[in-house]
């Protein structure tokens, strides 16, 4: 089985070298799941500001070599009323399109995978599809702005009925 040792550190002078190591080293980090968990962490220690145990949260670090981010699929139940010829003309504004003739699963930033009518495309965003700001950059933000809402009509993600995701624990066959 997996073993995991626990260190507790609380000796101030060891913090603060600890503390230092990672300002000196360790430019920026992602959080890679929990992002919800964080922002409400930082409403809290906004709202009860002289509370010490508001001011923090539990969070553990990896180091990227460590990490398997596994995909994150949304199946989508219709194309809100248009065509799949209408679709594809009206998706081309932003994307590049490449027909696959196998599963696509991304292997770079802005590139896309899509299953539609029995065939597989990559889909790479075009110019002007995203901004340069920390949000709008991502992948997500892409998806979301330009194909869900934009084409799809697809505001809320998370109650829209014509939404649904597979983890991709399950593999691309399963979008199939």
């Amino acid at each position: 089985g997996v073993q995991h040792t626990i260190w507790v550190v609380d000796v101030d002078e060891t913090i603060e070298k600890i503390t230092g190591l990672f300002n000196d080293k360790v430019p920026c980090t992602y959080i890679a799941d929990g992002h919800h968990r964080a922002a409400a962490a930082a409403k809290v220690s906004e709202i009860f500001p002289e509370s010490e145990d508001a001011k923090y949260f539990l969070t553990t670090i990896f180091p990227a070599s460590e990490l398997s981010i596994l995909d994150y699929n949304r199946v989508v139940k219709d194309l809100n009323g248009l065509s799949s010829e209408k679709f594809f003309s009206r998706l081309q504004d932003d994307f590049f399109i490449t027909l696959s003739n196998k599963p696509v699963k991304p292997a770079q930033l802005h590139e896309f995978g899509m299953y539609l009518d029995g065939k597989w495309y990559f889909l790479t965003s075009r110019k002007g599809t995203f901004t340069e700001d920390p949000i709008g950059v991502l992948d997500v933000s892409i998806l979301s702005k330009n194909i869900l809402d934009k084409l799809l009509d697809i505001k809320d993600q998370r109650t829209d009925k014509r939404i649904d995701f597979v983890g991709g624990i399950r593999g691309l066959g399963e979008l199939e």
